[in-house]
C-alpha cells in the first residue's frame, strides 16, 4: 500500500454561464440579500464568558451570537468602541446562530476587523476546516452548506470585530414586455449581474441539460472556452439516455486532443445532470493562449444534450510516495503547492531517527537522484515520486553520574540509540557543592568539558559523568553597613587540602574606616581575623564577613608628595563592574599615610552614561559621556586620567576645572587638571564629570 501526500489542483470559476431561451430582451442584476448581521455591538450585551453555557446570547438581525473564551474564569465585558474583542487563546470563538435560514454554497461571510491581510482570518466551523480570509464565500462541499450555525475562531494575533455579516448573492431576472424564460439557450452574465450580448473574452464554462427530461442540443451543440490560457484543463460529461455519442475537443491552434466518446454504460438511464457514476472525464493541457471547442456529433443518435463541466486547474500537482509506508521513515517538504509548466519545483526529503535517506524514484520506480533535496521543471500533467528510506542499525548509548546527584546529563536528540557515524552531543551540569571533573568511558577519562561530542561507534557506549564534591567560600557584607561590591564566591575541591588567599580589597567601602580583614565568626573572630593576604586551608563551607578599623590618618596627614591609583579594569586588580545607566558603584584602593594603610573610594555614578570592565582585554573599561566619579581630593592635588582615545577635550571637568590636552604619545593618554579650592565640596571631595569628547575607554 502506496501512503500519498498529495497536494491537488485547484480549480476555479471565473465567469457564470447560464442556459435561457429568450423571446424578448432580457435584463438581470445580481440581489445582495443579508440573512444575518451583527454590526453596532453595546455592552453588556455581549459577555465574555468561562462556558458556552455561561455565555449572554444577543440578539441581532437574522439571528443571535454568543462570545467565548476558554481562558475566562469570570464573566468579564467584552465590548469596547462598539467592537467584541476576542482574546488570545485559540479556543476563543463567536458562535453565530441564523434565525430561519440555513447556510447555502455562495453564501458570503464577511468579517470586519482590525486585523487586515493573513491575519484577518477564521476557521468559520466548529470542527475539520482551516482559517480562511474574509470575505469568504461558501464553496461547494462545505461542511457549512445546510447549518445554521456558524462557529468564527479566530487565528493570532488577537482581533476584534466591529461587524459580522452574512450575504445572499441571487441573480434576479426580467423581461420586457412579459414572457416567460425556458431553458436551451446559451446566456452569459458577468460576475457582477449584468447581461453579456457576446460571449465573455474569459470563463470556465458549466452547461446542464434540465432535470424534467425536455429533450433539447442536437447534432453539433458546442460548448467554447475563449482565449483559455495556458494551464490544464479537466472536461466531465454526463449523457442524457443510454445512447453512445461522440465528443471531440478541438482548438484554433490545431492543438489535438483525443475525441470523448459517451458509451451506453456510461450514460445516463434518468435525469441529466451527470453525477453518480454517469459522468466521464478527460483532461488536456494547453500550452498557449487558444479557443477551446467541445462538439458532439450525436452520430448515434443521443436526444439529450449531455452535461458539460469545464474546469482549470490553477497549477499541477507533486504526489510524494513513501518507502516504508507512511512517514515512518522521513518526510518530505514540497516548496510551494502547485506548479506551472516550466515552474521550478524543489523537493526535501529529512530522514527521522534511525533513518537515513536513500533515493528518489520516479512514478515507472527509475533511480533518479540520491541527493535529498532535488529539483525539477513542472511539465504539463501531475507527477508523483518516492522518497526512499532506509532503516539504520542502532546502537544503544548508557549514561550515569557519578556520584549519583552529583548533577544531570543531558543528550541534544534525547534518544537512546544511535546509528553508528551519527555525531552525539552530550551536556554535564553540576549541583549546587559540584564541579565537573570529566567524561569517563570505563577506567579511562576521554573529555574533561562538560559539553562532550563524539561520533557513535558500531558497538554499545557506556559513558559517566564524574562530578567533584566542593567547599566554597563565601564573602558577605553581614552588619557592618559597608558599601559596595563583596569579592567572588571561591570554590575549591573538597577531597584536596586546598588553600585560597584572602583578597586585597577593592569594592568595598565604609566611611572613615580601613577593611583590615574577615572573620567567619567562629574559628577566626574580630579580633583575630584573617588578615589580607593570609593562606587558609579550606575544608568545610566558609562564610566570610569584612572586618572595618576607624581610620587614625587622613589625607590632610599627609607630608610628601604621594600618588593614588584608581584601576578601572578587572585585568588590573580592579572589580568586575558592569553598570548600567542610572547605577553605582564603588572601586576601592589603598593609600599608607605615615605607616598606616587607608580605604580610598572612586564613587561611581553612570547617570546617563555607563561604566563596564568586564568585557575588554586591554586593561582599560568602557565609559559614557554623563557619567560622574567622586574621589577625595585636597587644594592644588593634579587629577589625570589615562584615556584609550587621544581627542581634544572641550566639557570633561574635575570640578569646574576643565581638564587639558592629554599627554603623551602612546596609550594610555592622560588628561588632568589641578584642583583649585573652588572644585572641593564640603565633604572634602571632587567631582569628575565625563563629557561628550572623552567618551571612550578609560
Amino acid at each position: 500500500m502506496n501512503i500519498y501526500k498529495n497536494i491537488h489542483c485547484r480549480q476555479i470559476f471565473r465567469t457564470v454561464v447560464l442556459l435561457l431561451l429568450f423571446v424578448c430582451s432580457i435584463q438581470s442584476t445580481w440581489a445582495d440579500e443579508v440573512i444575518f448581521s451583527m454590526t453596532n455591538v453595546t455592552g453588556p450585551t455581549v459577555k465574555l464568558a468561562a462556558s458556552e453555557s455561561a455565555a449572554v446570547q444577543a440578539t441581532f438581525t437574522g439571528g443571535s451570537a454568543i462570545v467565548y473564551n476558554g481562558h475566562a474564569s469570570s464573566p468579564a465585558v467584552l465590548v469596547s468602541n462598539n467592537q467584541v474583542k476576542l482574546g488570545n487563546s485559540g479556543n476563543s470563538y463567536i458562535k453565530v446562530t441564523l434565525a430561519s435560514e440555513s447556510l447555502k454554497e455562495g453564501d458570503i461571510i464577511s468579517i470586519e476587523s482590525n486585523q487586515t491581510g493573513d491575519n484577518n482570518t477564521f476557521k468559520p466551523a466548529q470542527t475539520g476546516d482551516s482559517f480562511v480570509k474574509f470575505p469568504y464565500p461558501i464553496p461547494q462541499g462545505s461542511s457549512l452548506v445546510g447549518a445554521k450555525e456558524l462557529y468564527l475562531r479566530r487565528n493570532n494575533p488577537a482581533n476584534s470585530i466591529k461587524s459580522i455579516t452574512i450575504t445572499r448573492h441571487t441573480i434576479k431576472f426580467s423581461s420586457s414586455p412579459s414572457s416567460s424564460l425556458s431553458t436551451g439557450t446559451k446566456y452569459y452574465i458577468d460576475t457582477d449581474g449584468n447581461y453579456l450580448e457576446t460571449e465573455p473574452e474569459s470563463y470556465i464554462a458549466t452547461y446542464k441539460c434540465t432535470a424534467n427530461g425536455e429533450t433539447h442540443g442536437n447534432k453539433g451543440t458546442t460548448i467554447t472556452i475563449p482565449k483559455a490560457t495556458e494551464g490544464k484543463y479537466t472536461v466531465v460529461l454526463g449523457g442524457c439516455s443510454e445512447n453512445t455519442g461522440t465528443y471531440t475537443i478541438s482548438s484554433e491552434n490545431n492543438e489535438a486532443f483525443e475525441p470523448i466518446t459517451i458509451l451506453a454504460a456510461e450514460a445516463r438511464t434518468a435525469g441529466c445532470y451527470g453525477t453518480d457514476g454517469s459522468t466521464i472525464k478527460r483532461t488536456f493541457y494547453v500550452t498557449k493562449e487558444t479557443t477551446i471547442t467541445i462538439s458532439g456529433d450525436n452520430s448515434d443518435g443521443i436526444t439529450n444534450l449531455p452535461y458539460f463541466s469545464v474546469t482549470q486547474a490553477l497549477g499541477c500537482a507533486v504526489n510524494i510516495v513513501y518507502k516504508p509506508e507512511g512517514e515512518e521513515g522521513g518526510t518530505v517538504d514540497v516548496a510551494g503547492n502547485l506548479y506551472k509548466n516550466g515552474e521550478t519545483v524543489t523537493m526535501k526529503a529529512t530522514p527521522n531517527h534511525g533513518y537515513a535517506f536513500s533515493k528518489w524514484q520516479d512514478a515507472t520506480g527509475n533511480d533518479i537522484s540520491t541527493d535529498n533535496q532535488y529539483s525539477f521543471k513542472m511539465g504539463t500533467d501531475d507527477v508523483t515520486y518516492t522518497a526512499v528510506f532506509e532503516k539504520l542499525k542502532l546502537f544503544e548509548l548508557t549514561t550515569t553520574v557519578d556520584p549519583v546527584g552529583g548533577g544531570t546529563i543531558t543528550n541534544k536528540d534525547t534518544y537512546p540509540s544511535h546509528p553508528a557515524g551519527e555525531s552525539i552531543t552530550l551536556t554535564a551540569t553540576p549541583q549546587t557543592g559540584y564541579s565537573f571533573k570529566g567524561w569517563k568511558k570505563g577506567e579511562t577519562i576521554v573529555s574533561t568539558e562538560s559539553t562532550y561530542t563524539f561520533v557513535m561507534p558500531a558497538e554499545e557506549v557506556s559513558l559517566t559523568a564524574v562530578f567533584d564534591k566542593q567547599y566554597s567560600v563565601t564573602f558577605g557584607l553581614g552588619e557592618t553597613g559597608a558599601l559596595g561590591q563583596v569579592p567572588p564566591v571561591i570554590y575549591v575541591q573538597a577531597d584536596n587540602e586546598s588553600t585560597i588567599t584572602i583578597p586585597s580589597n577593592n569594592s568595598l567601602y565604609k566611611k572613615d574606616c580601613t577593611l583590615t580583614g574577615w572573620t567567619d565568626g567562629t574559628n577566626r573572630d574580630e579580633k583575630n581575623p584573617y588578615k589580607i593576604g593570609e593562606p587558609i586551608t579550606v575544608t568545610r563551607n566558609i562564610e566570610l564577613t569584612p572586618v572595618f578599623t576607624e581610620n587614625t590618618v587622613s589625607l590632610s596627614d599627609l607630608t610628601e608628595k604621594t600618588t593614588v591609583t584608581w584601576q578601572f579594569n578587572a585585568l588590573n586588580g580592579a572589580p568586575v563592574l558592569n553598570l548600567k545607566p542610572n547605577e553605582t558603584g564603588y572601586i576601592v584602593t589603598q593609600v599608607v599615610i605615615n605607616g598606616s594603610p587607608i580605604d580610598l573610594p572612586f564613587y561611581i555614578e553612570t547617570k546617563t552614561g555607563k561604566f563596564a570592565d568586564n568585557e575588554r582585554t586591554d586593561g582599560f573599561a568602557q565609559v559614557n559621556s554623563g557619567s560622574v566619579y567622586t574621589i577625595p581630593a585636597f587644594k592644588d592635588a593634579i587629577v589625570k586620567i589615562g584615556c584609550y582615545n587621544n581627542n581634544t577635550p572641550s566639557d570633561t571637568k574635575v570640578g569646574n576645572t576643565l581638564v587639558t590636552r592629554p599627554e603623551g604619545s602612546a596609550r594610555p593618554y592622560y588628561y588632568s587638571a589641578t584642583v583649585s579650592e573652588s572644585d572641593i565640596n564640603k565633604d572634602g571631595n571632587v567631582e569628575i564629570t565625563i563629557g561628550k569628547d572623552m567618551k571612550s575607554y578609560l
